[in-house]
């Protein structure tokens, strides 16, 4: 039977546990992350386009060249890495290989060792199992999420900003949201300072009476005697949506950029938070070793070098 992490919607079952249909976690707090994060995104979008943009190509070329685009893909990388399994650990899952170790090392009179002669002698290795998933297996490099409930292959961390933990197939959806979230933080500091230049030419309200009775354009900034050039920076300085904008910008771009350089690592290494931290005291073992070097086990595809597929939230590949 489903567990309480499962939700119907339209005869398909949604959620974290071993029976759901389609993965998607349904932990609160990390719906409530991910609908900030939309949130953040849609308002940005409409306020830029409200207030930064009138009477100023420039603007308008870097909202819509740039802006849009990477807003568009820091959207649709939140929605991947929210909504992909980020490598959950099926029910009744086994080990691809057996391994086997001798258990001794010593050699029979016929040159081969003992645990050749009697395979009786052969032992093998436990498989690991985890007593939280119902003790399904447990493969090397896998750690339990407690908030969905599963064991992760590579399991970085549970990340409430896009509601979903971070694992070896949708760590890819995770940087890429890091990483157009930035850019569009930037661009938005950049097209705020723009806006603050275009606004920057005021007159004084002598000089400029006949020209402001006139009707040639120029609005008195509220609560202030200065006479602004264009009838836009009327409100700027002082509009709550623009302070919102700045607060949101300045503060998604330091998590972005904090957490982006702590994942440079994980992209150069392939090793998940929860390796590395293993790894520093000396805890590892053998299981943390690079599965190869042919391709990049974060991006995928078929080769290690930086490719155009690394910067599409599309499904990660792997040959």
């Amino acid at each position: 039977m489903p567990g309480p992490s499962t939700i119907f919607i339209l005869g398909k079952s949604y959620g974290t546990s071993f029976h759901a249909e389609k993965w998607l976690s349904l932990d609160v707090c990390g719906l409530m992350g991910a609908t900030c994060s939309w949130g953040v995104h849609i308002y940005a979008l409409i306020v830029v386009a409200a207030k930064l943009l009138s009477n100023s190509w420039i603007a308008i070329v870097i909202y819509v060249a740039f802006y849009v685009p990477a807003a568009l893909l820091a959207m649709a990388s939140l929605f991947k890495a929210w909504t992909t399994d980020p490598g959950a650990v099926p029910l009744g899952a086994r080990p691809l290989t057996i391994v086997r170790r001798a258990s001794s090392s010593s050699v029979g009179s016929n040159g081969n060792s003992e645990s050749d002669a009697s395979p009786s002698l052969t032992s093998r290795r436990a498989m690991r199992r985890c007593h939280k998933c119902n003790n399904n297996y447990k493969p090397p490099r896998a750690h339990h999420d407690s908030v969905t409930g599963r064991c992760i292959v590579k399991f970085d961390h549970f990340c409430p900003w896009v509601g979903n933990a971070v694992g070896a197939l949708n760590h890819k959806f995770f940087c890429l949201f890091l990483f157009y979230t930035a850019i569009t933080c930037l661009f938005s500091i950049l097209l705020l300072i723009l806006r603050a230049f275009h606004c920057g030419y005021t007159i004084e309200p002598d000089e400029g009476k006949e020209a402001f009775e006139g009707g040639e354009g120029r609005a008195r900034a509220l609560g202030s005697s200065s006479i602004y050039k264009f009838p836009e920076c009327n409100s700027f300085y002082s509009s709550h949506l623009v302070i919102g904008l700045i607060i949101c910008s300045l503060v998604f771009l330091v998590f972005t950029l904090t957490m982006g350089c702590e994942q440079i690592e994980a992209v150069q290494t392939g090793k998940s938070k929860i390796a590395r931290m293993k790894m520093r005291v000396g805890n590892a073992g053998t299981e943390f070793r690079a599965v190869t070097e042919d391709f990049n086990e974060i991006f995928g595809g078929e080769s290690p070098e930086v490719s155009l597929h690394w910067f599409l939230p599309l499904d990660v590949k792997f040959p």
